[in-house]
């Protein structure tokens, strides 16, 4: 146990004796023995060492003004005050997080730390917001590590950029930069569109070239593309009919002694050392031919306006010379025979739509090779059959009404339709025009194997059994209380009357009365289990008593063989 504080000049220190300093000291030396480190009180809670300090430390008087704990070293001081008017806490000195320690705010998901060596976090739950007078300055690269990151600027983030992963970054709607000023800048001005606009010019300088990967646009009436040190050759834009070379300048092909020109203002040059040769299906030549040299001709050829071949002619390739003939009348063939497999082979392919204006005959299958592809009639599609991929096929349409007739219009025809698996057909339904046109559903051809027929009248035969599932059977004929009776044909609905009703519950009433003698079994006595002793004067016996059956005790029956002399014996 450590060393604890008594008194040690108790009496010395009273009232009218005299105190030395040494009364002092011993009390001093014993309170400096308490509170020595090793050998003093320890104040952990134990027998005898003091009790725990307590985990709430408080600190000052509660007057108005600041609290302040300094910590005494050797060397370097440090201050921690607490700031009474303005409510915070100000350290005098550097402040160091040991580690990856964190310094949090609100909850656990916002803080400050050093995640690595020489790596600071901030992170925000959601936002981190940056606010500075005039500007927030940041010394070395920013970077901002997640893909699709935005920089917004602007009170209300009007213009942003936004990180396009593995790409770039993308400037938002119409945005621009700009250089210099408001009127020199570059943006997309409409979908697909990147407009550079400069003041006054724009000058675009490189060691080699300035490449253009598409189309190059001058949009501005007589605009002119310049070409030199000088721009001595020029191209002028002539509004809605071409552009101007200017001068006697030439366009030139592989070298200068192939080139066109204007030499004057009537008189356009073509010039070639060799040949000039002019690839097209017509070459209209709207003047005067002046040939200096022989025209060889494969073929008859007809001007006038038009290319004529000679009727059955042919026009081909090199390998086919008789692809395409042209007959006298202007029926046009294709002669090969390549068969089709899909919608970019066969004899002839179209790579847009084909519209015919007349019939069409196909001399072997018809394919729409698309899933949900759709076949349509009628001047404005009103009638549709639409393919459902693997399943089926629809017919839809705009009408009031959609059907699908089948017409058999010969003179002994079944229209039907037959139903099949796997390539057996299992069910045909259809009409019978051998049968009075009656409507039957079978399993082989129409009218034969009939399991189904109804006539025009609506009568409706069956051959198997009728299986209902549900509890009712609803009749056109439906009189409460009544059955269905056969008659030897049909089964009618009959209310059952006389001596006996039927309840709409099935309950069987008899009427009072109405069992007669001729209705009992002749047996309906013997019949029954025969009674060859033990009988009581309380059995039963039915009799008539004039015209009414009754029932009697054999008792009455006793009284009365007593009254005559006669006994029954019982039991």
């Amino acid at each position: 146990m450590g060393a604890g504080y008594e008194r040690q000049s108790a009496a010395e220190i009273s009232d009218g004796e005299v105190i030395e300093a040494t009364d002092f000291n011993n009390e001093f030396a014993a309170l400096l023995a308490a509170f020595a480190a090793s050998t003093g009180h320890s104040h952990d809670g134990t027998t005898g060492e003091g009790g725990h300090l307590g985990n709430t430390l408080t600190i000052g008087t509660g007057a108005d003004t600041d609290i302040v704990i300094t910590f005494n070293a050797n060397s370097n001081d440090g201050v921690l005050t607490w700031m009474e008017d303005e409510d915070y806490f100000k350290f005098s000195d550097d402040l160091l997080i040991n580690s990856t320690e964190k310094i949090q705010f609100g909850d656990t998901a916002t803080f400050i730390h050093q995640s690595s060596d020489g790596v600071m976090t901030i992170d925000g739950e959601a936002t981190i917001d940056l606010n500075a007078s005039t500007a927030v300055l940041v010394s070395n690269d920013l970077k901002l590590n997640s893909d699709s990151a935005v920089v917004g600027f602007g009170a209300d983030n009007d213009v942003t950029l936004t990180h396009v992963a593995d790409t770039g970054v993308l400037l938002n709607s119409s945005r621009k930069i700009q250089f210099g000023d408001s009127a020199t800048f570059i943006h997309q001005s409409s979908d697909g569109v990147m407009r550079i606009e400069g003041e006054a010019t724009i000058d675009l300088n490189a060691s080699t070239e300035v490449l253009v990967s598409n189309n190059l646009s001058l949009d501005s009436d007589a605009s002119v593309l310049g070409f030199g040190a000088d721009n001595d050759v020029t191209l002028t834009h002539v509004a809605d009919t071409g552009i101007l070379l200017n001068s006697t300048m030439a366009i030139q092909f592989n070298d200068a002694s192939q080139y066109i020109n204007a030499p004057s203002n009537a008189i356009l040059d073509i010039n070639a050392t060799d040949e000039i040769e002019l690839n097209a299906t017509l070459v209209d030549v709207n003047a005067n031919m002046d040939v200096s040299g022989t025209y060889t001709g494969g073929g008859l050829m007809t001007t006038g306006g038009n290319i004529v071949i000679p009727d059955a002619g042919n026009i081909g390739s090199a390998s086919d010379t008789n692809a395409i003939s042209i007959s006298s009348g202007g029926v046009v063939a294709v002669t090969a025979t390549t068969a089709n497999t899909s919608a970019s082979d066969g004899a002839l392919t179209v790579a847009g739509g084909l519209g015919v204006a007349a019939d069409v005959s196909i001399g072997d299958d018809l394919r729409l090779i698309s899933d949900s592809s759709i076949l349509s009639f009628g001047a404005d599609s009103d009638i549709t059959i639409t393919h459902a991929a693997d399943t089926s096929l629809a017919v839809g349409g705009a009408g009031g009404t959609t059907g699908l007739i089948i017409n058999n219009t010969a003179t002994d025809g079944d229209p039907f339709l037959a139903f099949a698996l796997s390539g057996t057909q299992t069910f045909t339904m259809g009409v019978d025009d051998g049968d009075s046109d009656k409507f039957k559903i079978g399993t082989t051809a129409i009218g034969t194997s009939t399991a189904f027929s109804m006539d025009s009248s609506g009568n409706v035969a069956i051959t198997g059994d009728l299986t209902i599932t549900g509890d009712d059977l609803f009749m056109g004929t439906n009189t409460s209380g009544a059955a269905l009776i056969a008659d030897g044909t049909n089964f009618n609905p009959v209310v059952i009357s006389g001596d006996a009703t039927i309840a709409t519950n099935g309950a069987l009433t008899i009427a009072a009365n109405a069992v007669e003698g001729s209705m009992l079994n002749t047996d309906v006595i013997s019949g029954q289990t025969a009674l060859t002793s033990g009988l009581a004067t309380t059995d039963e016996l039915l009799v008539s008593d004039a015209g009414t059956l009754k029932r009697m005790d054999v008792s009455v029956l006793s009284e009365i063989y007593a009254d005559v002399g006669l006994a029954i014996a019982l039991g």
